[in-house]
């Protein structure tokens, strides 16, 4: 009986750590959104509201979803003993997201040098 109250109680703290951990990372993105609204003004903010839209979906597909689902196929795979099996599983994870994040990349890296709106482009010449 004692254990599953430990338990309980174990799973409660790690609850509330996960809990004020969002809160503080909350606080943090609310604190620089303020003046980053300021130099960017309304049209600059809604470019990257836009952008960060894009950007939370990608990063959600290419990083929470797929390490997830490449874990259950691993760990399924590694409790038959099937090791070619989880190689081939782990190959063509690595593959996918390879594939997935390189258009990302060149994007995040192409457009600001294309189109000079790199923020280092921006307060150089905004003297």
């Amino acid at each position: 009986m004692a254990k599953k109250n430990n338990g309980a109680s174990n799973a409660l703290v790690q609850g509330s750590i996960l809990a004020v951990a969002s809160i503080i990372s909350r606080i943090i993105g609310l604190i620089y959104r303020i003046p980053m609204q300021r130099i960017l003004g309304d049209i600059g903010i809604g470019y990257y509201s836009t952008a960060f839209e894009i950007y939370n979906v990608m990063l959600i597909i290419s990083s929470y979803s797929l390490p997830l689902a490449v874990s259950k196929m691993v760990s399924a795979q590694m409790a038959k003993k099937r090791r070619t099996a989880t190689y081939q599983i782990l190959k063509c994870a690595l593959l996918f997201a390879t594939i997935l994040r390189s258009p990302a990349i060149a994007v995040c890296i192409e457009a600001p040098i294309t189109r000079n709106t790199s923020p280092f482009f921006i307060l150089s010449t905004s003297s």
